[in-house]
């Protein structure tokens, strides 16, 4: 029996659609990550970063965790759920406009969100171990919310756009501090701060330096150019202070 034309011509594509198929790689999501046991992590489509369970389990165990410069555009809100062993999260160099969720992370103590494009900071209640925190190079315009902290030493928030200077209250670990590069006319409070060692305020708004007192502990402060530091006077003899802005 003869075939029409047209059903030749319809028999011949779906032929080729098929074939093609077969031969094309197409990819949806690419695996980025692995914990040791139990999951693995992908970067989806659409540049959302997402975890998948093996097999039928249901959790996973990682302590640590770098998805650097992945292009992720956001984290899905489970990705990091029920990792409870997770100790260092590290997203360096991502495209991520909102923090992801570190719910029961409760024994995270290095946070990595540098060079990102975040608009918010990232939820921090209950991340009592944490002891670093890097949001440096995003555009923030508010610091996060730092209470129940005790335990962190380092926090960089340089280069974002935050207009007041984070609240410290509490933090008497804190020995590293670094708010250079954004748009405060405030200076932080420091009070109680005994432990810090170094500071960093340049390339502010700032007019005045902060209050010193008590920072016995301090040897490396750097302040804007326009500022008259008459208080560093009082500071540890060994203490670097530099009054320039630096680019």
């Amino acid at each position: 029996m003869m075939l029409s034309a047209s059903l030749a011509r319809v028999l011949l594509l779906a032929t080729c659609v098929a074939l093609c198929s077969a031969q094309l790689p197409w990819t949806t999501r690419t695996k980025v990550g692995t914990c040791s046991i139990g999951c693995d992590f992908y970067r989806e489509e659409d540049g959302t970063l997402t975890k998948t369970l093996a097999g039928a389990r249901s959790s996973c165990v990682c302590t640590s965790l770098e998805l650097r410069r992945l292009n992720l555009t956001a984290v899905a809100h489970d990705t990091f759920a029920g990792l409870n062993a997770l100790t260092s999260l590290d997203l360096y160099g991502n495209l991520l406009i909102f923090p992801p969720s570190l719910t029961g992370l409760t024994r995270l103590q290095s946070l990595v969100l540098w060079d990102n494009l975040l608009i918010a900071p990232p939820t921090l209640v209950g991340l009592a171990s944490l002891k670093y925190l890097d949001l440096d190079g995003n555009k923030l315009p508010y610091p996060p919310t730092l209470a129940g902290l005790t335990a962190l030493e380092i926090l960089y928030l340089n280069n974002n756009l935050l207009a007041s200077p984070p609240v410290l209250t509490g933090l008497r670990s804190l020995q590293y501090l670094y708010l250079s590069g954004n748009s405060l006319t405030d200076s932080p409070t420091l009070t109680g701060l005994t432990a810090l060692k170094e500071l960093s305020l340049s390339n502010n708004a700032l007019t005045s330096p902060p209050t010193l007192t008590g920072l016995t502990a301090l040897r490396r402060l750097q302040l804007s150019s326009r500022i008259v530091c008459i208080a560093c006077a009082s500071l540890p003899a060994d203490t670097n202070v530099t009054l320039r802005d630096e680019y």
